[in-house]
């Protein structure tokens, strides 16, 4: 595996010290988590795309090392092509936009938008729009908005998003196999982890279902 950027190769020795010497993994079980995740993790490390803090903490909910999650509870795949597999969201600050977006066009987000900003408005004492009415509005379409959605973690629905955690299940254990855009489509996710990691994890080799 190599990080383009850098043009390092990412041996197995690379990845065992990466983890190794990198708090946010500890307490987490090394094999079961698969040289491909750990290098797209060292590559997000590399070129600062997501605090890995953010994935290894969704890593430990599943585990059952922490009790929070910022995101949805994980689900199975339905699709057949990565029917077996399990996913799991990981929110990213690099998600504020898309979060705040998917509340305030949600049932949910628009009923509290129009709540706040009639409340809003019936402090407004002169005939115009005053500062501190915007600022308030404001306010909510960021921060109240995006508080409103962080609260509903842990639940199926309204919870914070993201990308996602693919894992597998063996003998009642979790298997760590990659993060995923949700747009690269399942072909191509299901091509790289049985191109990638069936060696390490001999239970994919069959497929997953």
């Amino acid at each position: 595996m190599t990080d383009s950027k850098y043009t390092l190769k990412l041996s197995r020795d690379i990845l065992n010290e990466f983890f190794e010497n990198e708090f946010a993994f500890h307490r987490l079980p090394r094999e079961r988590i698969s040289d491909l995740l750990l290098a797209q993790l060292y590559v997000c490390r590399r070129l600062r795309i997501h605090s890995i803090f953010y994935i290894t903490d969704e890593i430990k909910y599943l585990e059952g090392i922490t009790r929070g999650t910022r995101t949805g509870k994980e689900r199975a795949f339905t699709g057949d092509l990565l029917k077996g597999l399990w996913k799991k969201h990981f929110y990213s600050d690099r998600f504020i936009a898309r979060n705040l977006a998917n509340y305030l066009s949600s049932k949910k987000g628009k009923k509290a938008f129009d709540n706040y900003a009639r409340e809003a408005f019936s402090e407004n004492e002169g005939d115009f729009i005053e500062e501190k009415t915007l600022n308030k509005i404001g306010y909510f379409v960021t921060f109240g908005a995006l508080k409103d959605k962080a609260s509903c973690s842990g639940q199926e629905k309204d919870a914070l998003t993201g990308e996602w955690i693919i894992f597998g299940k063996c003998n009642g254990q979790n298997y760590y196999l990659c993060i995923a855009n949700h747009d690269e489509g399942d072909q191509r996710i299901r091509n790289t982890i049985l191109s990638m990691c069936p060696t390490q994890f001999p239970f994919l080799s069959a497929g997953f279902a």
